[in-house]
């Protein structure tokens, strides 16, 4: 039995790890390389807040020296601990996706205190921005990185699809699930997936699993009850032996 862990590094080696120290086999599976897209970044002098929906935008955020000593708000537990790692001293966790995101913005922040910063990946799940508009916040939005593809998967993670010894994959954003179908096609494992499980992070991503462009057939689609880590590692824990107990 082995998990495919569908995640940017460095998560999905830390991610793997995770699941082997609770006795599950897992193989890193990133499907995308980051990458910054800007040497330097600038903000209002009225910035109240900077709010992060990845851990990748805090690390990239971090190399570029932007403000700390103002409040961060963050998608999940990872982002919130990579954000705290960086030096900010008050971090609010969502511990949700962009929409619980927006909301926890708007308990805690005014629109007229300030404008609200949202380092981004030039590809974003979601519309974090227009969510926090529509309250009446100003946001300054600025792409940070890139998420690039990969043209193929891992050794490692062909190896498990080959000798079937993979029972399922864990996905983390929407736009990898995408890129992760994609390429199991390109190499012609299509046929895999029917006796795959996929955990997802969030409904979000279950939609899009359940209807994307490539329209695979999972064997079982499981989301985690809490967009976090730990709910995620006990979501796969609490099935992975069981998919043999599920119709081909």
């Amino acid at each position: 039995m082995t998990v495919l862990v569908v995640m940017t590094e460095p998560g999905a080696g830390a991610f793997a790890q995770c699941l082997t120290d609770l006795g599950i086999d897992a193989v890193p599976c990133p499907v995308t390389i980051i990458k910054p897209v800007v040497k330097d970044i600038q903000w209002p002098a009225d910035l109240q807040a900077v709010a992060f929906s990845s851990a990748h935008a805090v690390r990239i955020y971090s190399r570029l020296n932007g403000p700390r000593q103002i409040p961060a708000f963050t998608v999940g537990s990872a982002t919130a601990a990579e954000a705290r790692a960086a030096g900010f001293h008050t971090v609010h966790d969502a511990a949700s996706d962009v929409n619980g995101l927006a909301k926890t913005v708007a308990q805690e922040c005014l629109p007229e205190a300030g404008s609200i910063g949202y380092p981004a990946a030039l590809d974003v799940a979601g519309d974090l921005a227009g969510a926090l508009r529509r309250k009446g916040y100003t946001v300054i939005q600025r792409p940070i990185y890139q998420a690039a593809a990969v043209e193929r998967l891992t050794e490692s993670a062909e190896l498990a699809l080959r000798t079937r010894t993979t029972t399922g994959a864990a996905f983390f954003s929407t736009r990898n699930a995408a890129i992760f179908c994609s390429l199991m096609v390109s190499a012609g494992h299509q046929d895999f997936i029917s006796g795959m499980q996929a955990w997802c992070l969030s409904d979000a991503i279950a939609s899009a699993l359940r209807g994307g462009a490539k329209r695979l057939q999972w064997k079982r689609i499981i989301v985690a009850d809490a967009s976090k880590a730990d709910a995620m590692a006990r979501a796969i824990q609490q099935t992975a032996g069981r998919v043999n107990q599920y119709p081909d």
